[in-house]
């Protein structure tokens, strides 16, 4: 590790090497310029809660310090606490009324708060300016497809982006944004173009083999039979609902569609079970980290932690709760001690359009793999062989498993909403069909598609680049995964 310096602090964290960067930044001397380093770490690697305590501990001692409120913004923007994001870029800009960061961060709040209106009319006095901020120009760009102004948000980017000056992270969200604006215009190859080099400037490195390691040591410990062996908390509660897949694949829409029943709490993208897993080597004796402690945990730590997980989101009338996080695909073993009648939905959609979505997503922080084409080849196959490992004959998965298919979802959606519904034991409700109409807040990058009724637009669409997806259906074909006998019919 170089010398500790903030410099090289905030170099680890540009290149992806997050706990490096936040080592580093523990062995440096506090200060205001530390604590922002250090927030902005913690956000990058996901870790909200603590990038917002150390913000709020640092503006406890500096209140005039517009910089981290506006960092503080961001922060509960991506953990989708829209109004105390929208509260604390306000706050920013009574310091910096000017700020181009915090008008844009306002104005992305509103968005993704539903109110559409509010957003386009904090940005117009900005755009208005044939040469804007590269934020101003990105946080346009979202709004633009559906005000009919996708020609106009293309001009500011490519003006904004023009700047020589601009971060990294950020040219990397306009150059997303960009790719966005010509997929909408059918410049297809452009677009392609536009989406690399933004994650190109983002690429961190995915350990695949790793990653490999760590699936075959859980699909060891959780082979079929294994649950009559393994501790369990023994309650016998109905209401847990994991949603499961790759990211892109449907998850936020069937959510939405069950969020929309009565009877229904969502909790979106919980990251209560990855919490847990990082917690067990100081719940088991001698400590020992998962999956290997699936076996040693005391019944009574599980109960605890199962009831601590329901807690927030019970209530009158509710039967059932909702987790989204994908990736919990990896965990259903653990799912199953902590919740013996849990339901799984396994969500599936055509490989391609997967991948490809995932590359056009722009994820910050969460999933590296997307930033490059063979990885996500190779991670696609590693979820492909865990979810058939617990859907096995005789299943590894002592819980239920409903699969739904994107497609079939999108051309026939009142007989899948229905299989749904009596997956999940609850009483028909025709708002399930209605689910756009559902006021809550989405805190994924689907956020704008499920306020929309059912569209087909996104099937197929791998199509339009099938000149660039040679690397990623190599290595799809080196994971085993054939892009299309193993696409949905």
């Amino acid at each position: 590790m170089p010398e500790p310096s903030l410099d090289a602090a905030r170099r680890l964290r540009t290149e992806g090497r997050l706990g490096e960067a936040l080592a580093m930044l523990a062995a440096l001397p506090e200060s205001v310029e530390v604590a922002l380093e250090r927030a902005d770490a913690l956000h990058a690697a996901s870790l909200f809660d603590e990038a917002a305590s150390t913000l709020t501990r640092l503006i406890a001692t500096s209140p005039g310090e517009a910089r981290a409120h506006r960092l503080l913004g961001r922060v509960h923007l991506s953990a989708g606490r829209y109004a105390d994001a929208g509260a604390a870029y306000t706050r920013a800009l009574t310091l910096v009324p000017d700020d181009p960061i915090a008008i844009a961060g306002r104005a992305e709040a509103m968005l993704r708060a539903g109110d559409r209106t509010g957003a386009l009319a904090a940005l117009e006095p900005q755009i208005e300016n044939h040469a804007p901020h590269d934020a101003i120009a990105t946080v346009f760009a979202h709004l633009a497809k559906r005000a009919g102004r996708v020609e106009q948000a293309l001009m500011l980017l490519d003006a904004a982006l023009a700047a020589a000056d601009i971060p990294v992270d950020r040219r990397s969200d306009a150059l997303h944004a960009r790719g966005e604006m010509l997929d909408a215009l059918e410049r297809y190859d452009e677009a392609f173009a536009s989406f690399k080099e933004s994650n190109d400037l983002r690429i961190t490195r995915f350990d695949a083999d790793a990653q490999e390691r760590l699936l075959q040591r859980i699909r060891s410990v959780y082979q079929p039979g294994a649950s009559r062996i393994l501790p369990n908390s023994g309650l016998e509660t109905e209401a847990p609902i994991f949603i499961v897949g790759m990211p892109r694949s449907g998850t936020s829409l069937v959510e939405q569609i069950l969020a929309s029943h009565p009877s229904v709490a969502a909790g979106g993208e919980r990251p209560d079970i990855r919490n847990i897993i990082m917690s067990l080597p100081r719940r088991t004796a001698p400590p020992t980290p998962f999956p290997d402690a699936a076996r040693t945990v005391p019944a009574q730590t599980l109960r605890q932690l199962a009831s601590a997980y329901m807690a927030p989101l019970l209530g009158a009338g509710i039967e059932r709760i909702t987790d989204k996080m994908p990736m919990n695909f990896m965990a259903i073993g653990l799912i199953a001690q902590l919740f013996p009648r849990a339901r799984v939905i396994h969500c599936v959609r055509h490989p391609l359009d997967t991948c490809l979505s995932c590359y056009f997503s722009n994820f910050v922080g969460a999933h590296p793999y997307t930033r490059d084409l063979v990885a996500l080849g190779r991670f696609y196959g590693q979820y492909q062989r865990m979810m058939a490992h617990w859907r096995s004959a005789p299943p590894a998965s002592p819980l239920p498993i409903h699969e739904i298919r994107y497609e079939s979802l999108v051309a026939d959606q009142e007989a899948q909403t229905h299989a749904l519904i009596d997956f999940v034991g609850l009483p028909w409700d025709s708002a399930c069909l209605r689910f756009h109409e559902t006021d809550r807040a989405v805190h994924t990058a689907s956020f704008d598609q499920v306020r929309r009724p059912m569209y087909s637009s996104s099937v197929g669409r791998w199509r339009h680049y099938t000149a660039h997806l040679a690397p990623l259906i190599d290595a799809l074909r080196a994971e085993g995964v054939d892009p299309q006998t193993d696409a949905p019919s």
